[in-house]
């Protein structure tokens, strides 16, 4: 085989793999509505980043963590690769890149602001010549809410923020569920893909 044929199977296999988005959800995770009970089912969509390693620089998941009765975090951990950042939620800047995640629905009431854990620390920011807070290392973003329902709903939400340096908007879609007492969250696919 020519290196040149072997350079165009190459190209038409990462291709391929980039643009084979099911469009099949996956469980991330389910947890009950009792006290003590988290129950985690993982899936290739938990690593994000298993399917596209070479083409997405982060690594993301998604779960609930019981809180008390009726209130559970919607914990998001990402792990920026090296050489990359996202820009806090929490920036005072005002970019349109920021970590924001979106789950707004009757069912449910956010309680309090997003976590940062551990807090963004502050980086120099190249494109705008100044400091500003970002995500450079293992972060979980984590938002409580309250469930104000005991009876069956589902509705979708995402996660969008930019990843710096490559400078590309991300937008990952999830459904938040609940079914016979059992909240789930399922990763759709995003619109890297």
């Amino acid at each position: 085989m020519t290196l040149k044929n072997s350079l165009s199977i190459s190209l038409v296999l990462i291709l391929s793999l980039a643009c084979s988005c099911s469009g099949e959800s996956e469980i991330i995770n389910q947890t009950s509505s009792s006290e003590n009970s988290l129950t985690f089912i993982e899936t290739e969509a938990t690593n994000h980043q298993s399917k596209w390693k070479d083409i997405i620089p982060y690594y993301i998941t998604f779960d609930f963590e019981y809180v008390e009765v009726d209130v559970y975090a919607l914990n998001v951990t990402i792990i920026p690769d090296e050489g990359s950042y996202i820009l806090s939620h929490f920036s005072s800047d005002n970019f349109s890149g920021k970590f924001t995640l979106v789950a707004d629905d009757k069912n449910i009431t956010p309680l309090g602001d997003l976590i940062e854990i551990p807090p963004a620390g502050e980086i120099f920011e190249p494109f705008e010549q100044r400091d500003t807070k970002a995500l450079v290392e293992r972060t979980i973003c984590a938002q409580h809410f309250k469930i104000n329902t005991k009876e069956d709903f589902q509705f979708d939400g995402h996660v969008q923020f930019t990843i710096e340096p490559k400078c590309t908007f991300e937008k990952i879609p999830f459904t938040i569920s609940q079914k016979d007492g059992i909240i789930m969250i399922k990763n759709k696919d995003s619109s890297s893909c």
